[in-house]
This record gives structure tokens, C-alpha cells and sequence, in this order.
């Protein structure tokens, strides 16, 4: 009998146990992970979610780069020198510091990147839009690589590329409508209160996704963001035009036997 009541005691434990982690997320799809996730507060699943993220959509293969045109590996090439979350202070002394980035586990990279070839690259005035559309009415008649995936290292933080699929989701996420965030703290969106604010805080856990100045997007984008890059007709002067946060100003490079430096970055205007 004793012997019989210690085995039922084991298969008690046993199942009990058999997921000490929590449960099994195997079969639920991303957005129902991250709901679940926030509906548990689970710093482990919300992992799982920039996990999965990570491991789904890889950075450029060098087979994959060996067979785009010249100037898609240009791009690339010139990506990859000038974006680096953790020193925005390079660009031109932007006010937000080095302290935007600092402690996340995540950086949220373009995935889709326009571009132009001029014959002097950044000649036109510094890009200005009031409103989303006016921005999509701009980019709908420039040249884009779309699926980009740089290749980046920032050793402790990992990198996520922000595919159609993880920008809408986000943005369901967290919620269209801004003024849930509060408008009188969006200077300080660690004041503002709402269903948003805490969804917001609940992704910094792991990325740091910041409330548009003017109340009609989610600045996904781990900055520097990159708005458009013009190159020249032989691939030899490079001007990009980027914000971080709420200003924004242009970096212009060139290549050089070594490869492509940075010669200037420059502030040029702010919300």
C-alpha cells in the first residue's frame, strides 16, 4: 500500500512538472504568442517572440549578396558602416545621446531600404514631411530593396528585421491610435498612462519602440533610421538623408581604396 501511495505521488509530481516553464507555445503563432505573452507579463515568452523573430528571417547569405547588381551591394556596404544604435552622438551630435539604445536586448533593423542615383547626390533640400502620406507619395516614386537584411553585429544586442508581417503586427499590437499614449507626454512617454503605455513598456523590455512626436505612428525602427540614400552615377559619393526620435539630418560618405568612409554628418532640423 505505502509502496502503491509513493507512485501515485510520483506521477503527481511528474505531471505537475512536466512543464516547469510554463506552457507549451509550440504551436501558437507569433501573434498570439506576444498577446499571450502580455497577458501573462512573461519577460520569458516575450523572449520567445524576439527569438523565433530572429531566427526566421536571417541576415544576407554571402551567396544571396554575390548575386544582387552593384549598386544593391553598394547599399548594403554603405548600410552597414554608417548604422550603429549605440552612438548616435557621431551623427552630427544629435541630442538624444548614447544612452537611446543602451540596455536592450533588440535592435529593430529596416527591411525594406529606398534609394536613388543622382548626379550629385544630396543637391535637393534636407526631406521634410508633414504627414505619412506625404512621405508615401515620396517613396512611391524611388527605386527600393525590399527584404533587406544587412549584415550586423553588435556582440550583447541582437538584430530583428522589420518584414510588412512584424510592423503590422506591432503596430496592432500596441495600438493605432496614439493619443492613448497621451499627448501632453510625449516628450516623456515614461509619464503618459493607457493601454498603449503599458503595452509600449511591456516591448521595452526587449526593444525600445518610441511614440511618433505627432500622434500617427510608432517609431518601430530602432534609429538611426535611413530615409532615403542617393549615390552617384559611379557609385563613388553616397548622401544619406536619417532621423533618430524627433530630429533628423543627412550623412554624406565616399569611397575610398579602403572602402566607404563617413566625411561629414550634420543635425539640419528637428520637430
Amino acid at each position: 500500500m505505502r509502496i502503491y501511495f509513493h507512485s501515485l505521488v510520483l506521477i503527481f509530481l511528474l505531471l505537475s512538472c512536466s512543464n516547469p516553464l510554463g506552457p507549451d507555445t509550440t504551436a501558437l503563432s507569433q501573434e498570439e504568442l506576444l498577446n499571450l505573452a502580455y497577458q501573462n507579463k512573461s519577460n520569458g515568452m516575450l523572449g520567445e517572440f524576439f527569438s523565433r523573430w530572429q531566427q526566421e528571417i536571417q541576415p544576407i547569405s554571402e551567396q544571396e549578396f554575390a548575386s544582387q547588381s552593384e549598386i544593391e551591394q553598394t547599399i548594403h556596404e554603405i548600410f552597414e558602416k554608417f548604422y550603429d544604435p549605440r552612438y548616435p552622438s557621431k551623427l552630427g551630435g544629435s541630442e538624444w545621446g548614447d544612452k537611446l539604445y543602451q540596455g536592450h536586448s533588440y535592435f529593430i533593423v529596416h527591411n525594406k531600404l529606398y534609394y536613388r542615383q543622382v548626379d550629385e547626390p544630396g543637391s535637393e533640400n534636407t526631406l521634410w514631411f508633414s504627414s505619412r502620406e506625404e512621405y508615401e507619395q515620396f517613396v512611391a516614386t524611388r527605386d527600393s530593396i525590399d527584404n533587406f537584411r544587412p549584415r550586423l553585429d553588435f556582440s550583447k544586442t541582437k538584430v530583428v528585421y522589420l518584414a510588412e508581417k512584424y510592423e503590422s503586427l506591432l503596430n496592432d499590437f500596441l495600438g493605432r491610435d496614439l493619443s492613448q499614449v497621451g499627448e501632453s507626454n510625449i516628450a516623456n512617454p515614461a509619464q503618459a498612462e493607457g493601454e498603449s503605455q503599458n503595452r509600449l513598456q511591456f516591448l521595452k523590455k526587449k526593444a525600445n519602440i518610441i511614440p511618433g512626436h505627432w500622434g500617427f505612428s510608432w517609431h518601430i525602427l530602432t534609429h538611426p533610421e535611413i530615409r532615403l540614400i542617393e549615390l552617384d552615377n559611379n557609385l563613388q559619393k553616397a548622401h544619406i538623408e536619417f532621423r533618430i526620435v524627433y530630429e533628423g539630418g543627412y550623412a554624406k560618405f565616399e569611397k575610398e581604396p579602403q572602402g566607404w568612409k563617413m566625411v561629414d554628418a550634420k543635425i539640419t532640423w528637428i520637430e
